[in-house]
């Protein structure tokens, strides 16, 4: 997804997008060295959900030593894609509502969440979205 265009209208599937991030979070899933835990990104009231799912995912993978998102996807391509698939679903769920929510009205503006609350929908819905990454 390495891409940026001048062009807006350029599509960006939002699978692709929650690919990016699994592959950005990765490296925050392992524990420090000498905590054991974990980096957290909801204060005291728990860790992030998206934080979770990669940290899930990645945990059995691992039998003697941390392996690269990319090694991940070789070794089990089938669950990668169901990891990325429930990154997708909480980025339309809770980050791209609130990101699209200004002064407690609902504004569409990049993606229609009402359609991608649907499975059927999401598969083929993509944003008008200038992403540089």
């Amino acid at each position: 997804m390495e891409r940026c265009a001048l062009d807006e209208k350029l599509p960006v599937a939002i699978e692709d997008i929650a690919s990016k991030i699994v592959d950005l979070y990765w490296q925050q899933t392992l524990p420090y060295p000498r905590s054991g835990e974990v980096l957290r990104q909801c204060g005291n009231v728990g860790q992030a959900k998206i934080v979770s799912l990669i940290q899930e995912f990645r945990v059995p993978l691992e039998r003697v030593q941390p392996i690269s998102a990319s090694q991940a996807k070789t070794i089990n391509p089938d669950g990668y894609q169901q990891l990325v698939a429930e990154v997708e679903e909480q980025l339309c769920r809770y980050v791209l509502l609130k990101l699209q929510t200004i002064g407690g009205t609902y504004e569409p503006f990049i993606y229609d969440l009402p359609r991608l609350l649907t499975p059927v929908a999401r598969e083929a819905v993509v944003c008008s979205l200038v992403v540089c990454i």
